[in-house]
């Protein structure tokens, strides 16, 4: 999968960081964390991948993994 299908555009970016502190009990940190945690998923679930098979440079496989499934049992993902 090319990375741009996982990049978060800069617009796209500008309507999601207004909405991230608003979500409850996710925890936001800091921005540009963030911006590369949501990318990551993006890359897994768009990909159709195994979260093992997540690049190296899109992050630790397992942290997005906890970070994502954090955030889905607090219903931000679907």
């Amino acid at each position: 999968m090319s990375i741009e299908r996982a990049t978060i555009s800069d617009r796209e970016w500008e309507l999601i960081t207004p909405v991230l502190p608003t979500l409850p009990k996710v925890k936001i940190g800091n921005l540009d964390k963030c911006r590369q945690f949501i990318g990551a998923a993006l890359w897994v679930l768009r990909g159709g991948i195994e979260w093992r098979m997540l690049p190296p440079e899109q992050g630790k496989w397992n942290s997005v993994f906890k970070r994502y499934s954090r955030w889905c049992a607090h219903g931000v993902c679907y």
